[in-house]
């Protein structure tokens, strides 16, 4: 009777311990989340600041010059997700042969290098391939131009009125 009234001692005190332990990380997890989300904040407000100053220097409304950049973002996104979308379907079949290269031979022996580099070669033959079909550095060029183009297009920034004294 007496060593199972121990046992359970021992064991209701070692589980508030635990889920103390437990809890002690969760509010250090919480912590180290929060200050990452504020970390996030402070790096935006910087940029947001530091672009304000950019429009400033240059004599360009902010709300436009954001347009513009706005613009790239997506140009820039539209030639990258066809350069993946090409690459993911056209290249797919390597990267597979790859898998099936390690699947076949044992590892450190020359006929699994030789099968995984002759792999290799192709994939990147075929990602190759998918820049150009794609015509990544000219559109990503053009982006570029269009930008400047927008950004040369914008208004000079609204003049505060002046307030005169009493």
């Amino acid at each position: 009777m007496r060593i199972s009234k121990l046992w359970i001692g021992g064991l209701v005190i070692g589980l508030t311990l635990a889920s103390g332990a437990a809890f002690a990380d969760s509010t250090k997890r919480q912590c180290i989340i929060d200050a990452k989300q504020a970390g996030r904040t402070c790096t935006q407000v910087c940029k947001d600041d530091f672009l304000t100053s950019v429009d400033a220097c240059r004599g360009t409304d902010h709300d436009c010059a954001d347009a513009a950049r706005e613009a790239r973002h997506s140009c820039v996104t539209d030639v990258l997700t066809e350069l993946s979308q090409c690459v993911d379907t056209n290249c797919a079949i390597f990267v597979t042969g790859i898998a099936d290269c390690r699947e076949a031979h044992a590892v450190g022996t020359p006929e699994r290098d030789a099968c995984v580099d002759g792999q290799q070669l192709l994939l990147f033959q075929c990602r190759d391939t998918c820049r150009e079909s794609v015509q990544v550095w000219a559109s990503l060029k053009t982006c570029r131009q269009e930008f400047k183009a927008d950004i040369n297009a914008c208004p000079a920034p609204p003049t505060m009125p002046t307030v005169m004294g009493p």
